[in-house]
């Protein structure tokens, strides 16, 4: 389920960190930030897919 509120969301921030996701996050060589539609979110994954493919 998704945070509801800002503590919420802090909550899943700290638990995630936790996990040392952020670590993993520092250390990606490609990060896709997900922060518009879910069309804009498939068309930038796609065009990341691509230039790792190709």
């Amino acid at each position: 389920m998704p945070p509801r509120n800002p503590e919420e969301f802090r909550e899943r921030d700290r638990r995630e960190i936790g996990w040392g996701l952020a670590e993993l996050i520092v250390l990606s060589d490609i990060l896709i930030v997900n922060e518009g539609t879910l069309s804009e979110f498939k068309a930038d994954s796609e065009t990341v897919l691509r230039k790792i493919v190709l």
